[in-house]
């Protein structure tokens, strides 16, 4: 982790989105990288050719935004589908029953997104240090975006919320490429070996050569 570059997150834009009872969303695919923290509710993330992901309140994830992908509200009334087009504003009062905070930066902006930024899912219960970091760094970006005025250098002080988020959630992956790697045969600790082997863990429906 040491030898990756540096995450300068300029371009990064914050912000909110609610989601109706057994409403759909469709994002297609940009090159950008987000991140979703669910602060209210159940989401499922459905991603091309792999299992439906529950992300449940407190949780987050981030998705690589280079292939389509749809949200769904959990409670299966009929809501109808929705094109992504763009974050909401803070409001103290919401009625939906999903609500996230949202992040979303191009991969161009830094070589670290795009070369290892994949989907990360890390629960609320999450036994390791990621889910407290998440949780405090959610909680800072709610905290600058419902202020009723404009803060001095408020984007600087979201790029850099970000850019510890990204922090976060890449040592969260190498930490349990690690655990997977220990558990392999000593045969199978070759480097290109289990950086192929972690591709294919987090996406084993693609179609791997």
């Amino acid at each position: 982790l040491d030898r990756l570059p540096q995450p300068r997150m300029e371009g990064v834009e914050f912000g909110f989105l609610r989601i109706r009872a057994g409403e759909r969303i469709a994002f297609a695919a940009t090159p950008w990288s987000w991140f979703f923290q669910v602060r209210r509710g159940t989401l499922e993330v459905r991603l091309e050719n792999e299992p439906p992901i529950q992300v449940t309140s407190g949780s987050c994830i981030g998705i690589d935004g280079r292939r389509p992908f749809e949200f769904a509200e959990v409670s299966r009334r009929p809501g109808g589908t929705r094109p992504f087009e763009q974050l909401e504003p803070w409001s103290a009062e919401s009625g939906d029953p999903l609500e996230l905070v949202v992040g979303h930066a191009p991969l161009a902006a830094n070589l670290l997104l795009a070369s290892f930024w994949a989907t990360v899912h890390v629960p609320r219960d999450h036994p390791g240090p990621a889910a407290s970091w998440i949780a405090q760094l959610g909680d800072l970006i709610v905290l600058e975006l419902s202020s009723d005025h404009e803060r001095v250098d408020r984007a600087g002080v979201l790029q850099r919320l970000a850019e510890l988020i990204v922090i976060v959630l890449v040592r969260h992956m190498s930490e349990e490429t690690a655990q997977m790697r220990e558990s392999l045969p000593t045969a199978l600790q070759d480097s290109r070996i289990w950086r192929a082997l972690a591709a294919f863990h987090r996406a084993p429906a693609a179609a791997w050569r």
